[in-house]
């Protein structure tokens, strides 16, 4: 009979999975099978992601600038270079190129910051098919 696993230990494994724990070493930490721990990777994916991305925020906000703190920075930054460049003569100024150049940089340093939010969640596929079948239909009209 197959042995019978707590909700503890699977919100363990999904915390330690987050962390970035091989399944070697959570099996060896939990004492579970690598087989049930595969499963569990399958079963519990956008868990497991979700927590990825917490960890890595907490870490980013304990130890690095964080994603906001770094594009108010440069922002900032490219203010000031902007403010800079309405008092020079960009014809005759040589020192102007270099702080155009230095704008341009800043540009796509924010370019590269730029992220998509994304948020991941479970849907059962069959009920979501037959809510879209059933939204299809009901906002058809046929004109006779």
């Amino acid at each position: 009979m197959p042995k019978v696993h707590t909700v503890e230990e699977q919100e363990r494994f999904i915390e330690l999975r987050a962390k970035g724990k091989t399944l070697n070493e959570i099996g060896e930490e939990l004492g579970i099978s690598r087989q049930t721990l595969s499963k569990w990777c399958q079963e519990f994916e956008c868990e497991i992601i979700n927590g990825r991305a917490l960890e890595i925020e907490s870490l980013q906000s304990k130890y690095y600038v964080t994603h906001a703190q770094q594009i108010m920075e440069i922002g900032e930054q490219l203010l000031a270079v902007k403010e800079a460049l309405k008092e020079r003569d960009l014809a005759e100024d040589m020192s102007t190129k270099e702080l155009v150049e230095y704008h341009l940089k800043l540009l796509n340093q924010l370019k590269t910051l730029e992220r998509k939010p994304a948020i991941r969640i479970k849907v059962d596929s069959d009920e979501y098919l037959m809510k879209q079948v059933g939204e299809m239909y009901s906002t058809t009209s046929i004109d006779i």
